[in-house]
């Protein structure tokens, strides 16, 4: 019999069935790890949107905190979304200036040829 049996009542186990010898598991959806997985989707957003301006070093920052938010619960899709369309802004720009590159270069020869010289040497 159990220590709180009382004769109006039935006595019930003092320990919980399939309880793991009183160990206590604390598993994603306690109050703490919601804290530490909004901690982490508010930090993935912060990084996402400082990708715009610093990719290299922002941008796994943003991914890797919405993957910790993530395994914690919380859904992050904000922060990654930000941290690859900064990924595509800085490739879209890197093109870009690429081809405003190799159009200025194309046509240098021209503009030079066009300009008449600063100093000509006696004759």
């Amino acid at each position: 019999m159990s220590q709180y049996a009382h004769p109006s009542r039935p006595a019930y186990p003092s320990e919980q069935p399939f309880s793991g010898g009183g160990q206590f598991y604390r598993g994603a959806g306690t109050p703490v790890d919601s804290l530490a997985g909004k901690k982490h989707m508010q930090l993935s957003l912060a990084f996402g949107f400082l990708s715009f301006w610093l990719p290299i070093v922002f941008v796994p920052l943003a991914l890797i905190q919405a993957g910790r938010a993530e395994r914690l619960g919380e859904p992050s899709t904000a922060g990654k979304i930000l941290a690859w369309t900064a990924v595509g802004y800085w490739i879209l720009s890197a093109i870009w200036a690429f081809i405003l590159y190799a159009f200025i270069a194309s046509q240098l020869p021209m503009l030079l040829d066009s300009v008449p010289p600063v100093y000509s040497p006696p004759v």
